[in-house]
């Protein structure tokens, strides 16, 4: 990968992020670097710890920090507990320069509970393509995310389906099969109607020939990147209220939107039964991703941070 990048790029990797091999590469070259871009709250608690070497620099680096998402609102608990890890994060967040969020939802947050003069950017994701395929021939419904453990987001997401909402489906159509794009750690057993394809170096042809993409995801932070992906590739989305309002879209116009596993079952014998549906919501759908992913959409909100800094 770096040799596809500029030679003013630099990435620092493993041992360099531990905190005796940061602290060692900011003494010997942090005056060579204009703007140091920082990723997840753990590495930036590593790069607070050698502050006092960033304040020694004759020429000291500007700090971006670019948050992919508020780790807090992952966690589970108290609203007590949440707050104390919100508070930790913004603390961190406010010793950069910048910070990046990852949705607007998210930004506000950050403008809300940070200094006011810091700047917070909203940078996001870019697709590199958007496909739009046929309807015709099209048979299943598709979910991708790995299956690592009990208790993960993705576990909880893909048992309620297959335990409350897949068999409504069934009743309808005994033939439906529903498919897992990713890696599968889990015992599963008695899952007539699944199919498990393993993870996919290319899952473009999941997309093609499924009807419809599924994501009764309840709980998570920044955003649902498999929804834009999906998007991207054409195939209309199925998804609770929670991934709709971290992207701003809006149910019956880019996805069907359900919490209940009735009303998702539901939505989701709509879109196997219903063309004009199926073909109005993959269009705008396409339309809302060409607009706020694309790649100029993101190289235009990187720049503009940079001349921030």
């Amino acid at each position: 990968m770096n040799e596809r990048l500029p030679s003013e790029v630099e990435f620092i990797v493993k041992p360099l992020i531990s905190a005796l091999g940061f602290e060692r590469l900011v003494k010997e070259k942090g005056e060579s670097y204009q703007v140091i871009l920082i990723n997840r709250p753990i590495i930036l608690s590593r790069v607070l710890l050698q502050i006092a070497h960033f304040r020694k620099l004759s020429s000291k680096p500007k700090i971006i920090y670019d948050s992919e998402a508020i780790n807090a609102l992952r966690i589970s608990g108290s609203s007590g507990r949440i707050k104390r890890y919100l508070d930790r994060e913004c603390y961190m967040a406010e010793k950069a320069d910048i910070v990046w969020a990852v949705s607007q939802k998210e930004e506000q947050i950050f403008r809300k509970l940070l200094k006011p003069e810091l700047p917070v950017k909203v940078v996001s994701h870019w697709v590199k393509e958007i496909t739009v395929k046929p309807l015709q021939n099209r048979k299943g419904i598709l979910f991708v995310g790995p299956l690592y453990r009990n208790g993960t987001e993705n576990h909880k997401a893909f048992e309620l389906f297959v335990k409350f909402i897949l068999p409504l489906l069934i009743k309808e159509d005994p033939g439906l099969i529903f498919h897992h794009v990713g890696i599968n750690y889990l015992p599963m057993s008695n899952l007539t109607n699944v199919r498990f394809h393993g993870p996919l170096e290319d899952p473009g042809q999941m997309y093609d020939t499924c009807r419809l993409f599924i994501a009764p995801t309840l709980k998570s932070s920044g955003i649902p990147i498999k929804l834009i992906e999906a998007a991207a590739s054409g195939i209309p989305v199925v998804a609770t209220s929670h991934l709709a309002t971290q992207l701003g879209w809006q149910h019956n116009q880019h996805l069907l939107v359900a919490d209940d596993p009735a009303k998702f079952a539901s939505s989701c014998m709509q879109l196997l039964k219903d063309d004009d549906l199926w073909l109005r919501l993959r269009d705008n759908a396409a339309k809302k991703v060409k607009a706020d992913f694309s790649k100029s959409t993101f190289s235009e909100a990187v720049q503009s941070s940079l001349l921030k800094v």
